[in-house]
């Protein structure tokens, strides 16, 4: 009877421990640089960053340019191929190049 209850402990936490993690939002993915001219949340809203897949690909460009512009650089460490689907964070365009209806698959990880 215990093992069967310690079995069942175990078998119900091992989802908490999971090595899954979502993609970041674009507020944990924009990192600053020492060029950088403000805080990431004025960034984005001064670049009117849209965080999401469905923005569209030549709008995703846009915003990066303008948070580089800003002295941010993106941390692409969270994304992968597992967690970039359905309206994804706008970095998972590295996933996505020619976005969410051409899905092609990447070999290198390249910034948008």
């Amino acid at each position: 009877m215990k093992k069967l209850v310690a079995g069942i402990i175990v078998a119900s936490l091992t989802g908490c421990v999971s090595s899954y993690q979502p993609a970041q939002p674009a507020q944990v993915m924009w990192e600053p640089t020492k060029q950088a001219k403000t805080d990431v949340r004025t960034a984005l809203k001064q670049c009117d960053f849209i965080d999401y897949m469905s923005a569209g690909v030549q709008k995703i460009h846009e915003q990066a340019q303008c948070m580089r512009d800003m002295g941010f650089e993106p941390n692409l460490s969270s994304y992968n191929s597992y967690n970039c689907y359905g309206n994804a964070p706008a970095g998972c365009i590295v996933y996505w190049p020619q976005g969410m209806a051409k899905p092609q698959s990447v070999k290198a990880k390249t910034a948008p």
